[in-house]
């Protein structure tokens, strides 16, 4: 598997929490948490240091909305962290300042939750909940809600970010600064604001006393991994802005229905890098029109003509979402509006418009332009790589990604691999790449508790990337395709094995051994066979239609014998799991009427499901999504994702995601 690079910051913060004493009516029961306890001057940090490893030695837990605004307007320097589950009304405190060796974090409660931070009114300036000066500086696990829902589309108001972060070059502030792992929605401007200390819209302007911020300053401040979502205002209304005098990267965030996804006023010396970033198919109109997702202005008359910012890479972004707007328009995955100084990069992405044409408009005259036929060298872009007139947001596998004992959804939308805790949550990043899910295979191969996701390359080298994260691991050869690798435990030691079969011989990998040992024989295909544990021995069997009757080869190694009649013509499309909770595993089929299953795989057929039209069983996801000991049903309806209850429940499947997940 290729391997791509990651973006990496010197973050090496590495504190201690300083526990406090006394309880607070803003901290949920069962939690402590004292006034502000601060050491009695801010710790020696070099404005500029590289990493603050070993200078910080103590952290707070803030107790209230004024302990962290007291905390941050004081000298303190050092680990703040909230509370989970609270929720903290903002607004008495606008534009806290986030100085040097500061890192804000939420503690995560179930299911990843994080603590909030809200507004509760619209502003009469341009505010900030969190406005960033400093140097070496992280955000993480918090959830920020801004005062205006996305029905106030065309309510123009002053901007109101969430976060915003001021780059200095002059000063060389306002650098090493990572925005991780946050929801934001509601907001007015923008969920993170980059700006320059200075903006100006020629390059004739820029004073020679000026440091020139560099495209390769973009790393030096980062949002990533964040869900950006909701964020809408006629001329706001971003997940993520750029202004003049200043470059940034957004990287692995997940977006959906803000008016744009990541934008740039196109000012002198800007620009930005967005890459592995994933806009689902949200969008408010304005008007009669929808917006692009990724957007640079111009610097001319109406954002639109003249130079638009020095450079921009957009490229492995999943952009979802081609709808129609004036009958002959499709909504863009980018509008770039005058021309880059450097370039506009636009490669390896994956988008639904039906072509590039589609895609990308580049247009000096707003709205009056079709988006056909622009002369790519007039606006100083460039393009490779990208697949256009696709959509595999359908594309679902299962398995329990973060070990916590709940099935959870997978999608690899072409550019990364994404995950839902237990198919309710927002997607989460697992790892970049372009991956689909019909190449891969989910399997606890390393025994750890998570599930893990096995690649085979075009040579047939086999590996594995535990728990979906971390980089590829070398297992073994595999001489068939992956879509025809099985799992199980054949020898009963509680280590994953796999099975495949070829010219008739089978062959299982034993996790204790790690090798390849051929086992049984037979003229079936391995999509004939189910694997479960179905007779009085101790391991994965594996089970077919044979000689008339449903039968079983205990643990892949014992001859074909008699386990149930034949219930079925044939297993191919059969799902092995406990469906009624007893620990046993069931066999479960589609028949003309719903679905059914056979106890333990040795009683008769049982109605679990009843429906004229079922769809096969085979086709949704089956697994412990509510960590009960009977399994549930997963798939997608519309936007959605939902959720048939199991064995006992009604047939219907109800609302699972708690938002739009394509």
């Amino acid at each position: 598997m290729p391997y791509i690079r990651r973006f990496s910051l010197p973050f090496a913060l590495s504190i201690a929490l300083l526990a406090c004493a006394s309880a607070s009516a803003n901290v949920p029961a069962g939690q402590s948490c004292g006034g502000l306890a601060l050491p009695a001057a801010r710790a020696a940090v070099a404005p500029n240091s590289a990493a603050l490893t070993g200078v910080i030695a103590q952290g707070v837990r803030v107790c209230s909305p004024a302990d962290l605004a007291a905390t941050l307007n004081s000298n303190y320097s050092g680990k703040i962290t909230i509370p989970r589950d609270v929720s903290w009304d903002m607004t008495p405190y606008p534009d806290l300042e986030v100085k040097s060796g500061i890192t804000i974090t939420g503690e995560r409660g179930n299911l990843g939750s994080r603590p909030t931070l809200y507004w509760t009114q619209n502003v009469t300036e341009t505010t900030s909940m969190l406005n960033v000066t400093g140097n070496d500086v992280e955000i993480n696990g918090i959830h920020f809600v801004g005062p205006k829902p996305p029905s106030q589309h065309a309510n123009r108001t002053p901007y109101l970010n969430a976060v915003s972060v001021t780059e200095d070059f002059d000063h060389q502030l306002g650098r090493r600064v990572l925005i991780d792992d946050n929801e934001f929605n509601y907001f007015s401007g923008a969920a993170v604001d980059i700006r320059g200390t200075h903006q100006t819209k020629d390059l004739k302007e820029w004073d020679p006393s000026w440091v020139i911020p560099q495209p390769s300053a973009a790393s030096l401040v980062v949002a990533r991994n964040n869900y950006m979502h909701d964020n809408v205002m006629d001329g706001g209304g971003y997940g993520f802005v750029v202004g003049g005098g200043c470059y940034a990267t957004a990287q692995d965030n997940l977006f959906n229905n803000n008016r744009h996804d990541v934008s740039a006023a196109g000012k002198a010396y800007s620009g930005y890098v967005a890459r592995f970033n994933y806009s689902l198919h949200g969008g408010t109109k304005q008007g009669n029109y929808y917006n692009q997702h990724f957007d640079v202005h111009g610097v001319g008359d109406g954002g639109y003509g003249g130079m638009a910012g020095t450079y921009f890479d957009i490229s492995f972004n999943a952009v979802e979402g081609a709808q129609s707007y004036y009958v002959v328009k499709t909504r863009p995955v980018l509008m770039l509006r005058g021309r880059p100084t450097m370039g506009m990069y636009f490669h390896d992405n994956v988008f639904e418009a039906d072509d590039l044409d589609a895609a990308v408009a580049l247009t000096t005259g707003g709205l009056s332009g079709l988006g056909i036929g622009e002369n790519e060298s007039d606006f100083n872009f460039h393009k490779s790589g990208n697949t256009a007139d696709v959509n595999y947001s359908g594309e679902i596998a299962s398995g329990d990604f973060d070990g916590d004992g709940q099935t959870d959804i997978f999608v690899a939308n072409g550019t990364s691999w994404w995950y839902s805790k237990g198919g309710l949550m927002p997607w989460q990043q697992l790892h970049e790449s372009t991956k689909r899910t019909k190449d891969l295979a989910f399997a606890d191969i390393d025994n750890d508790g998570k599930t893990d996701v096995l690649y085979r390359d075009s040579a047939g080298n086999l590996g594995y990337l535990s728990g979906g994260t971390v980089a590829l691991k070398p297992l073994t050869t595999l001489p068939v395709p992956i879509s025809q690798l099985r799992f199980g435990d054949f020898d009963g030691d509680g280590k994953t094995d796999m099975f495949y079969t070829r010219n008739g011989q089978w062959y299982v990998w034993y996790g204790k051994t790690r090798q390849w040992t051929p086992t049984q024989t037979s003229g079936f295909p391995v999509t004939a066979f189910v694997f479960g544990d179905f007779d009085n021995v101790k391991g994965t069997d594996v089970a077919a239609v044979e000689g008339g009757q449903w039968s079983l080869s205990s643990g892949s190694t014992g001859g074909w014998t008699r386990f149930n009649s034949k219930l079925t013509n044939t297993l191919q499309g059969a799902v092995v799991a406990d469906f009624n909770g007893d620990g046993r595993d069931d066999i479960g089929v589609t028949t003309s009427g719903g679905w059914s299953y056979s106890p333990s795989g040795t009683g008769p057929l049982v109605t679990m499901r009843s429906t004229s039209s079922p769809a096969p069983i085979s086709s949704v996801q089956i697994g412990h999504f509510d960590r009960k000991p009977q399994v549930e049903a997963v798939a997608f309806a519309g936007y959605r994702l939902a959720f048939w209850k199991g064995v006992g429940n009604p047939a219907t499947f109800y609302t699972r995601s708690l938002q739009d997940m394509r």
